[in-house]
């Protein structure tokens, strides 16, 4: 009775904030095992024999941080792809869930001077169909690799395109600190506890920590989004 008054409160205080606010994308610097003890609290379970392989906890926190970073794409990284002449293909060598947006940097040869050009993400079909200016003006991405259209020329070739990359996190062990920002701890924490309510045959208990997990996680996904441009 007591969890699901909890689990009611937090759900009613979730709608109630506002829609739009910055928050920091910045690591809380929690430890999987502080997560780990912290599913435990909703659980009820701190002291049960039950919770203390922490090796299966440890694989719910990864599977976690995972789900978090593919769902919300909170992680970002870049990568920088050097153009060659004639080349189109450039392998992609960073860890990612996708490529969210491309942008070459270089002396630009048609529109404006402008050194920094946002490239349009575009379908295979359309590739060689547009003008041939020389430089990149749209990419696309396939079996982890990246093609830019058209191909660059001799001009343009030593200059960049940099990929900016929704990272997919490694595995960490449990006195590691999770990767994610810290607008999402408990969310972690809440899918470890739905994950480990599962195991545990709480059907109810498991249904109710998930459906706040998916909340919490459309809340600070709406928000960033909202900061980024995006509509939340």
């Amino acid at each position: 009775m007591k969890m699901r008054i909890l689990i009611k409160a937090i759900i009613i205080w979730l709608f109630l904030c506002p829609s739009v606010f910055a928050e920091s994308q910045q690591a809380s610097g929690v430890t999987a095992q502080v997560v780990i003890d912290r599913a435990r609290y909703y659980l009820a379970g701190t002291g049960d024999s039950f919770w203390t392989d922490a090796t299966e906890m440890l694989s719910y926190v990864n599977a976690g941080i995972a789900e978090i970073a593919n769902t919300t794409k909170c992680l970002e990284s870049t990568e920088v792809e050097t153009l060659q002449t004639g080349v189109t293909r450039y392998a992609i060598s960073s860890t990612y869930f996708s490529i969210e947006r491309a942008v070459y940097s270089g002396a630009t040869t048609a529109d404006d001077a402008n050194n920094f050009k946002g490239l349009t993400r575009t379908d295979i079909q359309t590739i060689g169909h547009g003008a041939d200016v020389g430089e990149p003006v749209q990419f696309y991405v396939w079996d982890d690799s990246f093609y830019v259209d058209p191909k660059p020329s001799s001009a343009v070739s030593g200059y960049t395109v940099t990929l900016y990359l929704a990272e997919r996190p490694t595995d960490i062990a449990l006195t590691a600190a999770v990767p994610t920002p810290a607008a999402y701890d408990d969310a972690l924490v809440l899918f470890v506890a739905f994950r480990a309510a599962i195991k545990d045959r709480q059907w109810v208990k498991a249904a109710q920590l998930q459906a706040l997990y998916e909340r919490t996680v459309s809340l600070h996904f709406g928000r960033f989004q909202a900061i980024k441009g995006g509509k939340p």
